[in-house]
């Protein structure tokens, strides 16, 4: 899974914002190239690789805040903590014990017909 790590960190900054935190605001992690058959990495393996780089970009910035309080120069994470403390982070556990965004993780395609279906019906399910 090629740039792993920074989408692990754009998404530390979607799901610790204040905003979306607070109101635990749905969002969808859409995985393309589902058409690519056998190359193609699995929704499961997809949802369990970022869950891994974001347990770890949260150590980091923990330590990282930990670091600014002892020196005085404020909380570089927005005071938001990802997940429920001491366990690994997953997304389940974010959205039920921490009550956080939830997260719905699904296989896309931008070439199959249909392959945008289940985007279609997230978007339908937020809107009401």
């Amino acid at each position: 899974m090629p740039r792993k790590t920074e989408a692990a960190e754009q998404l530390y900054e979607i799901l610790t914002h204040p905003v979306v935190s607070k109101k635990r605001l749905p969002i969808l992690l859409a995985c393309n190239k589902a058409d690519a058959g056998p190359k193609a990495h699995t929704v499961d393996f997809i949802r369990k690789r970022l869950e891994r780089e974001l347990d770890a970009v949260r150590e980091t910035r923990g330590a990282l805040d930990d670091l600014d309080s002892t020196t005085h120069k404020g909380n570089s994470g927005g005071g938001v903590y990802l997940g429920p403390m001491g366990e690994a982070f997953t997304f389940e556990a974010l959205a039920t014990k921490a009550k956080g965004p939830l997260v719905t993780a699904t296989a896309v395609s931008a070439v199959d017909a249909g392959g945008w279906s289940d985007v279609v019906l997230f978007i339908k399910k937020c809107i009401r």
